[in-house]
């Protein structure tokens, strides 16, 4: 084995859903954490028609839901987050999602395809009982139709435009030339705006900056405006993106050790 470099950075370690259901608009939170291989896995599942967006608490009082009754008896019984087992699913009205027992949590709304899959850290060998979570983007739906453009980190690059925009790198992990390196690349370049803009206050809020989730009209990012590097982007990247090892909000730092 060769030298070793400490390398402190980020990953995925747990995901977030906030989805409305249609047609009633009841409010499904889902949660899937990393977990040790000798855990049990599972992800956590709460109906609720609470409101935790402030922008959303704004709304008349005489808005209603209007639960269907189904949805009613979920609500009545959803003060304790439903444990979502592997190999079950879970479905209600247009939002079902099902736990393998390869610890890959998919999510659908009939529009997108999401997906968290945990696996082990890089040099595995060297990051002993370290697990990540690879999240997977896929649209079931023709997103060039939708009068609301998808944002976000990972949404905004399904834009339309067949390009893939590179984004700031730490060269220094490239290089491998230092023993220790902290890294410091944001994606500037590759977002609109700052990485700074897209963070949240809780996990299952869905107000920032680009936020979609009120809009009903909503124009595809400028990517003219971006100083990334552009490139023609594959077909598998037209129908696909992955956030492979992407540090986002809550993804807690932490040290670890590379062989170079």
């Amino acid at each position: 084995m060769g030298p070793r470099r400490l390398v402190h950075g980020t990953c995925m370690s747990a995901a977030y859903w906030t989805i409305r259901t249609s047609p009633s608009g009841a409010y499904v939170h889902i949660e899937y954490n990393v977990s040790s291989l000798r855990e049990k896995n599972y992800a956590t599942v709460q109906v609720s028609n609470a409101v935790l967006n402030e922008s959303l608490t704004q709304r008349p009082s005489t808005h209603s839901l209007h639960l269907a009754p189904q949805i009613e008896a979920v609500l009545a019984s959803a003060s304790v987050p439903y444990r979502l087992t592997a190999n079950r699913q879970f479905v209600l009205e247009n939002v079902a999602m099902r736990l393998s027992s390869a610890r890959e949590l998919i999510v659908e709304n009939g529009k997108w395809r999401t997906a968290a899959k945990m696996s082990s850290s890089p040099y595995a060998a060297l990051n002993p009982h370290k697990r990540m979570l690879d999240v997977f983007v896929t649209p079931l739906y023709d997103v060039d139709a939708d009068a609301v453009a998808p944002h976000g980190l990972v949404g905004q690059s399904f834009d339309g435009d067949g390009l893939a925009v590179d984004g700031k790198r730490d060269e220094r992990l490239t290089l491998g030339e230092d023993e220790e390196v902290t890294t410091e690349a944001q994606a500037e370049g590759a977002i609109e705006g700052a990485v700074s803009d897209y963070e949240l206050p809780h996990k299952f809020t869905t107000a920032f900056r680009y936020s979609r989730f009120e809009a009903t009209a909503a124009p595809r990012r400028n990517v003219t405006a971006l100083q990334g590097r552009k490139r023609q982007a594959s077909r598998e990247q037209h129908a696909q993106v992955t956030a492979a090892n992407f540090g986002m909000a809550y993804a807690e730092q932490e040290e670890r050790s590379a062989s170079r």
